[in-house]
């Protein structure tokens, strides 16, 4: 019978720190490691100084770590549960940009981000399917970087049944 919950023990895939983000994380930076340089790209804009970037659901860690690299004054943070920012903090080193790669473990729905932030990551995140969670989280990571004098956050996010939409300024 359909009860609309998963068959899998607990919350199943997003149960904490579950196994399988680490697989998805070590398996999906070959993909996205060609991506990361032109995504890179347009999150900053051209923007050369000091800045400070946060990346929820970080995963591989790649495009905050393409930032670093094209950007040598950026900090980077990284929030996922902490069995994933070990394999982000891995391509950190790799990429030598380890000592301005920072580790928030947690999650999201749950951590203080910290801030502020010039620029806010939701790169891996808003197929959750926690509708409202999301929004939640999108609302206090658009207050967060907006909180930083001369950069801009997100006028409005909506939830479409299986898609988001991001409007941003």
């Amino acid at each position: 019978m359909r009860t609309g919950r998963t068959s899998l023990p607990g919350e199943g895939t997003v149960e904490p720190e579950n196994p399988v983000w680490v697989l998805f994380a070590e398996k999906m930076a070959p993909m996205m490691g060609p991506m990361a340089a032109p995504l890179g790209a347009v999150v900053l804009e051209g923007h050369t100084g000091p800045m400070r970037v946060l990346d929820i659901a970080a995963g591989h860690g790649l495009l905050g770590i393409e930032i670093a690299k094209q950007n040598p004054q950026a900090q980077v943070t990284g929030l996922d549960w902490a069995p994933v920012l070990r394999v982000a903090l891995e391509n950190a080193k790799k990429a030598g940009v380890e000592a301005r790669y920072d580790m928030l473990p947690g999650s999201a729905f749950e951590v203080d981000f910290g801030g502020p932030y010039d620029a806010v990551l939701l790169t891996n995140f808003l197929q959750d399917g926690k509708g409202r969670l999301c929004l939640n989280v999108i609302r206090v990571a658009a207050n967060t970087a907006a909180e930083t004098p001369g950069r801009r956050g997100f006028r409005r996010a909506k939830h479409h049944g299986s898609r988001w939409s991001v409007l941003k300024v």
